[in-house]
């Protein structure tokens, strides 16, 4: 069922699904971790886009031009509704596919690269991706390396990159070591943190068997606060090689 849902971090209201990806904490802080600078008067590039709520966001806070590409159909066309709602909707652009295919040869200033970085296992058990949406892959590292290595060829010269990391529920070794052989500069910026029950712990373990892959060796330990969480951040990433 679609509703309008109120997202007080981004400042906008958007009309939102639970069978499609829904804005979460790992949106806001991307919100929040974008340099503003990044955005004032830039092309913008919103690399799974899902509902639209990052391009939306940009759009209204400074970007001249905002593309949003995803490889979901039905959120496509939640965006544009969205954007529309948003009053964006000259200053956005919505994609159907696989990361820039649908860009061509076109350049951006600043890309948001928003793509799935969980497992596939994790990202259905946990409820963070419903059956229609695409997760990251056997590892998690899927979308988010094609998106590191491929994003070079579509930065303007001084362009930046800004993508979530979860090293907890994903490879994370692997997707850093991506990052680093691509670009010069990697900044981490915000951190995000997602509480977990006793009971998400339990599925997982029980979907993988009872043997969590290595990489999510931190996944079921309890932290100071005796909660159950895993652990990302927010990494800016420019002058590639």
């Amino acid at each position: 069922m679609v509703e309008l849902r109120e997202y007080k971090h981004l400042g906008l209201s958007l009309f939102v699904s639970d069978e499609l990806f829904l804005p979460n904490p790992t949106t806001n802080r991307i919100a929040k971790a974008i340099d503003h600078s990044d955005l004032e008067g830039k092309i913008v590039f919103d690399i799974g886009t899902g509902v639209g709520p990052l391009a939306i966001w940009a759009a209204k806070n400074g970007a001249r031009h905002v593309y949003g590409v995803d490889t979901n159909s039905e959120q496509i066309d939640m965006a544009k509704v969205n954007a529309k709602y948003n009053n964006v909707q000259e200053k956005t652009d919505f994609y159907v596919g696989s990361l820039f295919d649908p860009l061509n040869s076109m350049k951006a200033d600043t890309i948001i690269g928003d793509v799935s970085t969980l497992t596939d296992i994790a990202g259905r058990v946990l409820g963070y991706y419903p059956e229609r949406v695409e997760v990251g892959g056997p590892d998690g590292t899927r979308n988010i390396i094609q998106l590191l290595l491929a994003a070079p060829c579509y930065l303007n010269e001084g362009g930046t990159l800004y993508f979530p990391f979860t090293p907890d529920l994903a490879d994370g070794e692997k997707t850093m070591r991506a990052a680093e052989e691509t670009f010069r500069n990697i900044e981490h910026l915000q951190p995000i943190k997602f509480e977990l029950k006793e009971d998400d712990i339990i599925a997982l373990k029980a979907a993988y068997n009872g043997n969590l892959p290595a990489f999510m060796s931190k996944v079921g330990i309890l932290n100071e606060y005796n909660r159950y969480v895993w652990h990302g951040e927010v990494i800016k990433a420019s002058r590639p090689f």
